[in-house]
């Protein structure tokens, strides 16, 4: 009855969603907030598409589309006032997001192209695995990672042809990544042991804010870049005012950390 959200599973022996050990699923329509898909109690909540060309979860001029899993605070995926919040994966066996036992997310594309979420009017926000094993981002123990964008061009975690990128915090109440409209791109761990973004023999995560001079992070060639909070309140990256703030890590001479311009 609503102006539109669709799950579909084109071509392909069918669209499943289970639930392990709870007391069932539940697909809600309020009446403007979109679709919620909930699982109460139970080990966590698969949405898979065999063999076919994707799985798509759309949420069309409403609030937004929100996957939320019980008992731990678990895996969210919010689009605000935005046209749509989509889930695809190209070619391969399907994605799947679930929610472990750790209060975890997985989100994992298998022997795909690529997996990307988007929130529209702005460019979006996108996770895209090219020809690698995958990426991950998982919490554990926390009470979940968000990845929000407001209406900035867009953030964006890539991982081409290496073993993969990895945002892990560990026991905190986990990391977040924000891009306001101007102030950047911030990472924050809280309270936590620690946030670490690793980039293994790839050639590089990239994390970049554009339109307002945002926050780079590259590594080019190199083993790897890490950035590890511990035992503290957090790390942060922050740019103000400013042209931006980059880290990048060279082959061999190490790494460096540059406001232009700016306040921080």
């Amino acid at each position: 009855r609503g102006r539109g959200t669709s799950i579909r599973c084109p071509r392909g022996r069918g669209t499943s969603i289970r639930c392990a050990r709870g007391r069932g699923i539940s697909i809600r329509y309020p009446r403007g907030r979109g679709i919620s898909i909930r699982c109460a109690r139970g080990r966590g909540t698969s949405i898979r598409c065999a063999r076919g060309r994707g799985t798509s979860i759309r949420c069309a001029r409403g609030r937004g589309a929100s996957i939320t899993c019980a008992r731990g605070k678990g895996a969210s995926i919010r689009c605000a006032r935005g046209r749509g919040t989509s889930i695809r994966c190209a070619r391969g066996r399907g994605a799947s997001i679930t929610c472990t036992r750790d209060r975890g997310t997985s989100i994992r594309c298998a022997r795909g192209r690529g997996t990307s979420i988007r929130c529209a009017r702005g460019r979006g926000t996108s996770i895209r695995c090219a020809r690698g094993r995958g990426t991950s981002i998982r919490c554990a123990r926390g009470r979940g990672t968000s990845i929000r964008c407001a209406r900035g061009r867009g953030t964006s975690i890539r991982c081409a042809r290496g073993r993969g990128t990895s945002i892990r915090c560990a026991r905190g109440r986990g990391a977040s990544i924000t891009c306001a409209r101007g102030k950047g791109a911030s990472i924050t761990c809280a309270r936590g042991r620690g946030t670490s973004i690793r980039c293994a023999r790839g050639r590089g995560a990239s994390i970049t804010c554009t339109r307002d001079r945002g926050t780079s992070i590259r590594c080019a060639r190199g083993r790897g870049t890490s950035i590890r909070c511990a035992r503290g309140r957090g790390t942060s990256i922050r740019c103000a005012r400013g042209r931006g703030t980059s880290i990048r890590c060279a082959r061999g001479r190490g790494t460096s950390i540059r406001c232009a311009r700016g306040r921080g």
